[in-house]
């Protein structure tokens, strides 16, 4: 789907599956209601907010972790809510009063959180009672057929905000979601963010929904509004689990870096500073070797929650000196060695996509198991650097700069090949775009492919070559109303050559065609490493 918002509700289900488990209900209830029973002027201390504690997670984190850690977290203005992040409570923050739900032909519509700051509302539904095969995420027919489901819409064609939901203030007053990317939350359709300074007297506000995201339109309920109400965060209170803020100790890198200069053979040096480069390759000797771009990336360990099953990590990654149209450095992978030596795998949480991890940005992480008690060793082995000239700010390149034309003809038959040449760079990277071939669907789809081609039956495959040092991926555009379905191989950084193609639909786009060039992902090959202790010893 072209719009990120209409297909990630089924990241959401895994995301869930996969999360830290709620408080039982009945513990939820008497939380929410000796909260909401307290003076405002009661003596501060730490409060596992309604909805979002797990039933013994202090207990817990007393004998998991103690010493000075544990007291600068005490004292930090963040707490974590299972399945909604990091919340920073201040004196202006209003958050959901209790919980607001409606239930219409036995689907019941949930509003779970509300989180009012200064300058945005934050806010998190749930819907229950859809039947599979009205939605669509499970029906059978929504890839042939999105159109039939809310918000849902066909390869190429324009974003359909139909799923959107909107927010109407006592005055009558509305809010439109935002849709700048900013929040990557937001990025789930039921985890919309409206960006607003909402006066400091609103207490009451109604979600408005035209229908729910993905559901049969026609045999689910539409025209959703739900009332409800908000309360203020005592003075001095904390929202969910304590944040540990990780003092940050020295990053130690294993990589070896080569040093970029015209000698073939130039010697590697192994430093903690410098984080990694690429691989040396011995040229042709009649050939000199042309200097790369040798990025150092920086890791920090941020952040750390204690649940009673796991542990969530906020990490930050960032760049020495980096090219004014990095938009993104992706950790390829990431796990931590615990006391005993176990290498327990980190995943990622909420959607996963360069453009909504800016440098410096955090990355939420959790792991599926607890580590043992004791000193954390935190390990990313390669990061993925991405480059997006046309899309910073301020640009850093024009489309012209990066679109190239080749003449089909009137008659492109399948199979046909042209040969380009091509040539770009970006942030230093050079590439070349060879050759250009006409293909079907048939010829690159993936066997195991359920989704289809949607029509999109014909179209160009276009190879690219790097420097044999760089192993990249990129993103291409062939500009054509009837062009919309793209297929990379491979998907992420693998080889210092790529196939892309680009589908159409009717038939293959005749005579001159144009190519954009739209972004540049660079592997960064190497191993960094921190260890934690969370004692304080």
């Amino acid at each position: 789907m072209n719009e990120f918002n209409q297909w990630t509700e089924f990241e959401e289900k895994v995301r869930q599956a996969v999360s830290t488990p709620a408080a039982r209900p009945v513990f939820v209830r008497q939380l929410r209601k000796d909260l909401l029973q307290r003076k405002r002027k009661s003596k501060p201390r730490l409060v596992l907010k309604p909805a979002w504690a797990l039933a013994i997670i202090l207990l817990a984190l007393g004998l998991v972790f103690s010493g000075p850690q544990v007291v600068r977290a005490l004292q930090q203005l963040f707490g974590y809510i299972p399945g909604v992040g990091l919340v920073e409570s201040n004196d202006t923050l209003r958050i959901l009063t209790e919980p607001a739900s409606i239930t219409r032909d036995g689907i019941t519509l949930t509003i779970e959180h509300v989180f009012v700051y200064e300058d945005r509302v934050e806010l998190i539904y749930d819907v229950q009672g859809i039947d599979p095969s009205n939605d669509g995420t499970q029906a059978v027919d929504a890839t042939d057929n999105p159109t039939a489901f809310c918000g849902g819409v066909n390869i190429g064609e324009m974003a359909n905000h139909d799923g959107d939901a909107w927010l109407r203030l006592p005055d009558g007053s509305t809010l439109e979601r935002d849709r700048t990317g900013l929040y990557p939350q937001n990025a789930y359709a039921m985890k919309p963010v409206f960006r607003a300074a909402i006066p400091a007297d609103v207490m009451q506000m109604t979600l408005v929904l035209k229908c729910i995201p993905w559901a049969r339109l026609g045999a689910v309920p539409e025209n959703w509004e739900i009332p409800f109400e908000l309360t203020r965060v005592p003075e001095g209170e904390r929202i969910g689990l304590p944040v540990i803020d990780v003092q940050q100790p020295e990053i130690e890198s294993t990589s070896e870096v080569p040093e970029m200069s015209d000698e073939p053979d130039a010697e590697t040096e192994q430093t903690a500073e410098a984080a990694q480069s690429l691989p040396t390759v011995v040229p042709p000797s009649s050939q000199p070797t042309p200097v790369l771009p040798a990025p150092i990336v920086e890791i920090k360990l941020e952040k750390v929650v204690v649940t009673e099953t796991n542990l969530i990590l906020y990490i930050s990654t960032n760049l020495q000196n980096p090219d004014p149209s990095l938009t993104s450095i992706m950790p390829k992978q990431m796990y931590v060695i615990d006391a005993l030596g176990q290498e327990i795998q980190l995943y990622p949480s909420g959607p996963w996509q360069p453009f909504l991890h800016r440098p410096g940005s955090l990355f939420e992480y959790f792991s599926q198991i607890k580590p043992a008690d004791g000193p954390l060793t935190l390990v990313m082995e390669g990061a993925v650097l991405y480059f997006s000239p046309l899309h910073v700010a301020p640009p850093q390149a024009t489309p012209a700069d990066l679109t190239f034309t080749f003449d089909v003809g009137e008659a492109p038959q399948h199979g046909e090949i042209w040969p380009l040449e091509a040539q770009f760079e970006i942030a230093g990277y050079p590439f070349e775009v060879v050759s250009a071939r006409a293909v079907t669907w048939e010829d690159v789809s993936d066997p195991d492919n359920t989704v289809g081609s949607q029509g999109y039956e014909y179209g160009y495959q276009f190879a690219i070559q790097s420097d044999p040092r760089v192993k990249l991926s990129a993103t291409l555009a062939l500009v054509s109303d009837q062009c919309g379905l793209w297929v990379m191989t491979p998907s992420q950084p693998e080889r210092s050559d790529l196939l892309y193609t680009s589908l159409c639909r009717e038939a293959y786009p005749q005579g001159e065609l144009a190519v954009t060039v739209h972004d540049l992902a660079v592997l960064v090959e190497g191993r960094w490493q921190t260890t934690w202790d969370p004692t304080g010893n």
